[in-house]
């Protein structure tokens, strides 16, 4: 899951970086003008983004700056594994005292 997750995070700043004429960058900014019927919502992509920057301690305006959005996602997802690593230490000690 790791991995998908930074390319998603990879995908989103060529995005945000991209002139607003480019077709991906309208087709992920579309928003439907009809309302869908009541059920579930469904999880969309850039919810999925959102989560993933907001996890990361991550601002999305750093996007816009290529050098400084492929430094946070590296960096960051060095931080986020060894956090997730921790965590898990944690847990694991608890689990035999």
């Amino acid at each position: 899951m790791q991995d998908v997750e930074k390319k998603q995070l990879t995908w989103f700043g060529h995005i945000k970086q991209m002139p607003e004429t480019r077709l991906p960058k309208q087709v992920s900014e579309w928003q439907p003008t009809t309302r869908q019927k009541r059920e579930k919502p469904k999880l969309e992509w850039l919810m999925t983004i959102h989560k993933s920057v907001s996890e990361r301690n991550l601002i999305p305006e750093d996007c816009d700056d290529r050098r400084k959005s492929k430094l946070g996602v590296r960096q960051t997802t060095s931080k986020y594994v060894l956090n997730r690593l921790n965590n898990a230490k944690r847990r694991f000690k608890s689990c035999l005292e």
